[in-house]
Formats: C-alpha cells, sequence, structure tokens
C-alpha cells in the first residue's frame, strides 16, 4: 500500500533536502538524514531503481510506545548534467 510520497534534491547550501511532502509529515529531518545517500546518491546509482527496506521506523500514526511496521522507500534518482547548475549538475 502506497503510504505517502516525498520529492528531495541536492540544495547547493542546505545539501540533501526534501522540498514536498504528502501527507505532511510523511518523513521526519533524521529518518530522512538516515537513508538521504540513497535517495540522492550520487552519479552512479543515478537512473537506477533503488528500494529501501526499514527506511522509515514508524508507519504513521503510531505511538512511540507501539510502534507500526517499518516501511520502505523506493526511488528512482536523477540527475540532470548541464553548465547552467551550480556543480555542473542537478541532482533529485
Amino acid at each position: 500500500m502506497l503510504r505517502g510520497i516525498f520529492y528531495s534534491e541536492f540544495d547547493n547550501t542546505l545539501g540533501r533536502v526534501v522540498q514536498y511532502q504528502a501527507p505532511e509529515g510523511l518523513i521526519d529531518a533524521e529518518a530522512f538524514d538516515n537513508i538521504s545517500e540513497f535517495v540522492i546518491p550520487g552519479k552512479d546509482f543515478c537512473g537506477a531503481l533503488i528500494a529501501i527496506k526499514d527506511a522509515l521506523p514508524r508507519a504513521q500514526g503510531a505511538t512511540s510506545d507501539a510502534p507500526g511496521p517499518s516501511l520502505k522507500v523506493l526511488c528512482y534518482p536523477l540527475c540532470c548534467e548541464d553548465a547552467k547548475y551550480d556543480r555542473n549538475a542537478f541532482f533529485f
């Protein structure tokens, strides 16, 4: 079952960041920090489907004393290379 979706990109000042997510609060900063290098990897993994098992430790709505099932994240990172971008590439 699809529980949500998020869009992340590499910001030249902030690094890897989540720009949009639905529902709001789907992924918190700590959970994203743990998986961000796989969600927005280097060029070697761009254009490849990546599955991250147990990426989000608690399902939305689970209480801290009764954790819900862990969730998987599927991502397809991309890199657009062009001199118009800082670092000559845009990763998302």
